[in-house]
């Protein structure tokens, strides 16, 4: 099988894995080439096999995109970069959500400000993992990071509503003198009532 034969993680087992891909019709199929690609981790072809991968990634082929976005997770280094970039020309929603997920684990140490607003934008459960992986990410988040990034994320009304939900679920886990403030503000300001209806549950339920 094509796992078989990525397991010799050689450059002529890639480029039989390359020749594959250009025979193969049908869809399932294809994405199962690309699927098994993530065997060349840790190999002498490891560069080569990310930027193929990567190719296809941003390719139109939605099957083959989120196939290969999926391998691309199990590289470090410059796979991780290869799929922060796919997060930005990822052609589908779904393909960019998909890239969100695989990115969790590597950016789980550290979720900076920058992250928190890609996840807020692109993840799309259950492609970017279930709502419980994307809330306990959030909720390692430092008290400055929360204050840098969520007022203005909470009122960004192009980034999805279940996503920005998210963030008013660990403010309601945070000290008062964090959620408070910015409670307040998404229901003082002009914005998204659906939003608005929410951040007032969560004050009533903590009596804010």
């Amino acid at each position: 099988g094509f796992v078989e034969l990525a397991e010799l993680a050689t450059e002529e087992a890639l480029d039989a894995l390359q020749t594959a891909l250009r025979l193969v019709e049908l869809p399932e199929s294809r994405a199962r080439v690309l699927r098994a690609a993530a065997e060349f981790r840790g190999s002498e072809v490891e560069s080569e096999a990310i930027e193929w991968l990567y190719e296809h990634a941003v390719g139109k082929e939605q099957l083959a995109a989120l196939a290969a976005t999926e391998s691309l997770g199990f590289f470090e280094g410059p796979g991780v970069e290869r799929l922060q970039q796919v997060l930005k020309r990822g052609r589908s929603r779904q393909v960019r959500a998909c890239a969100v997920g695989e990115l969790l684990d590597h950016w789980r140490p550290e979720p900076d400000a920058d992250r928190i607003e890609l996840l807020v934008e692109q993840a799309q459960p259950p492609h970017s993992g279930s709502r419980s992986d994307l809330l306990r990410f959030l909720q390692r988040a430092s008290d400055e990071t929360v204050l840098e990034v969520y007022p203005d994320l909470l009122g960004r009304s192009r980034a999805p509503m279940e996503n920005r939900a998210l963030l008013l679920l660990d403010l309601a886990e945070r000290p008062e003198k964090l959620a408070g403030p910015v409670l307040t503000r998404v229901l003082t300001e002009d914005g998204d009532a659906a939003l608005q209806a929410r951040a007032l549950e969560v004050c009533l339920d903590r009596d804010l």
